[in-house]
């Protein structure tokens, strides 16, 4: 899956496989993480690790879990949730995960938490989120929506300016693509990060 610049803050990936995923400027800061198979490794990018949760499931999550999975509408999704799920589920397994060679991958890029210098985050996020999204695959304006959707949360380490303008810019082929409501926020985040 390419997964760049996708919004993983704070979410819970417990038994997720990212096995082959492009991550480049993906947020995963805050993420929950055990027996999650690590994605593509980015040399030199944006992707931030920083505070990542890294840990079996409580009693409480697991019994959450699977009480989801019984309620599930459709009794053959629940009963495939609960296959792919019971090794997370079931307490042997999830504590052999300990001795993964996935858990020290993240364990490590939890302790980089960032490959480019602090003072330089700012600017290499939001150029690499800016050539993202006016891509010309992009022109229907999805991946720009995403991106300017990332810049309005209080956690977005890039300059809401240089997205908005870049969104703005005639020579984006999604300019237009962006719902009004999306870039009006924007617009009003930019002129607040100007001090107008």
């Amino acid at each position: 899956a390419q997964l760049d610049a996708a919004g993983f803050h704070q979410a819970h990936l417990q038994g997720a496989d990212m096995t082959g995923a492009s991550v480049p400027a993906v947020d995963f800061r805050g993420a929950s993480l055990w027996m999650t198979k690590t994605p593509l490794l980015e040399a030199g990018g944006v992707a931030d690790y920083a505070d990542l949760a890294i840990k079996p499931l409580e009693e409480s999550e697991t019994g959450d879990l699977t009480r989801m999975i019984k309620n599930m509408p459709v009794r053959r999704v629940g009963e495939r949730l609960g296959e792919l799920l019971q090794p997370l589920l079931d307490p042997s397994q999830s504590q052999a995960w300990s001795a993964n060679p996935d858990l020290a991958r993240w364990q490590g890029l939890s302790l980089i938490t960032q490959p480019v210098p602090p003072d330089q985050i700012k600017t290499h996020l939001t150029e690499y989120l800016g050539k993202l999204m006016c891509r010309t695959r992009w022109s229907n304006g999805s991946v720009a929506t995403g991106v300017a959707r990332r810049a309005l949360t209080p956690q977005f380490r890039g300059d809401v300016i240089g997205i908005y303008e870049k969104i703005k810019d005639p020579s984006c082929p999604a300019a237009g693509s962006v719902p009004s409501k999306v870039l009006r926020d924007l617009g009003t985040a930019a002129d607040i990060a100007r001090g107008s």
